[in-house]
């Protein structure tokens, strides 16, 4: 019988289930491709350009620049430490999805048709959620705000928290596009969906060095939720309004800190948390904490009864689906 059976699904059932995300629309616009990798490859393709693009980019500046301290605090208060390789990044899928796989970078999951409000529907989603998660330990005492943190906020901050909504458009978009967009796509469609969800949570979950227990449990919460999120929608769009936002909340909305980084230059409201770091994040920021996991998991839920039977999924978008990519081949 199986775990299926404890969340009240049988294994016919469970198997109609997994059959019906697999014809997702994400899935559909990747079988465009005259060729897709194999997983190894695909995973050695993306270990290689993270490396060489985040690398590249530290010794662009310093050649450029200079080393030096104050230099260090221009790339990041200025942003470019999302912009600059996080832009490379996208610009290398797609050449990659345009000379290796023979398909349009709209394919991983971009489709023009509704992007704007899919975007929007996302970015407000996501900074819902992390409004609950801060509400929360705001309820239970454990943020208050730092009058004494040295940051500029307010509306003297306006014109950082602008530039890094932007920013983190970019850099959250671009995560969202290589892992929920390229590597679950690929994966699934080469082989199965089972192993294009394992495959891009696991992979993101460690791009992240999760730096305790909680937050790694949170890591693989957040990429099961945005996998959801992603196959019922059919495309990555709204993924990335609401990784957007989650990030951009909690550093320049509430002045938290971010993956276990700190916030550079100024912040709408500058919090800091008082109590144990399983239920606050600690150094990790509020994506760390156990609040955080509740409320990512309750999202988990919902998006999950999306997709049990009786959802159907729209059809593929606007495209023939001549001489496709099947699984397994």
């Amino acid at each position: 019988m199986g775990w299926a059976v404890y969340y009240g699904m049988s294994n016919k059932t469970w198997s109609t289930v997994i059959t019906r995300m697999s014809g997702s629309p994400l899935f559909e616009m990747a079988r465009r491709g005259k060729r897709l990798p194999h997983l190894v490859v695909a995973v050695i393709v993306l270990l290689i350009a993270l490396v060489v693009i985040f690398a590249s980019t530290e010794l662009l500046v310093v050649g450029l620049f200079g080393g030096g301290t104050e230099v260090e605090q221009a790339y990041y208060d200025g942003a470019w430490f999302l912009v600059l390789p996080f832009s490379l990044l996208l610009v290398l899928l797609w050449v990659w999805v345009r000379v290796y796989e023979k398909r349009p970078l709209s394919t991983v999951g971009l489709p023009s048709k509704g992007a704007l409000k899919r975007f929007g529907v996302g970015m407000l989603a996501g900074f819902g959620m992390i409004v609950i998660v801060v509400g929360i330990m705001a309820t239970l005492g454990l943020v208050s705000v730092d009058a004494e943190g040295g940051r500029v906020t307010g509306m003297s901050a306006l014109g950082s928290v602008a530039l890094f909504l932007f920013a983190y458009m970019i850099q959250s978009g671009t995560e969202e596009i290589l892992f929920r967009g390229w590597i679950l796509q690929t994966a699934t469609v080469r082989h199965s969906l089972v192993v294009g969800l394992v495959a891009n949570i696991l992979l993101f979950a460690l791009f992240h060095f999760p730096k305790n227990p909680v937050a790694g449990v949170m890591l693989v919460l957040f990429g099961v939720f945005t996998s959801l999120y992603a196959i019922r929608e059919g495309s990555v769009w709204g993924v990335c309004g609401w990784h957007a936002a989650w990030n951009w909340s909690q550093s320049k909305l509430f002045g938290l800190p971010l993956s276990g980084h700190e916030v550079p230059s100024g912040t709408i409201v500058n919090l800091k948390t008082q109590g144990a770091g399983w239920l606050t994040g600690g150094d990790f920021g509020p994506e760390g904490s156990v609040i955080a996991i509740v409320v990512v998991l309750a999202g988990c839920v919902w998006l999950w009864r999306g997709v049990k039977p009786g959802y159907s999924f729209a059809p593929p978008v606007g495209e023939q689906t001549d001489n496709l990519i099947m699984p397994n081949e």
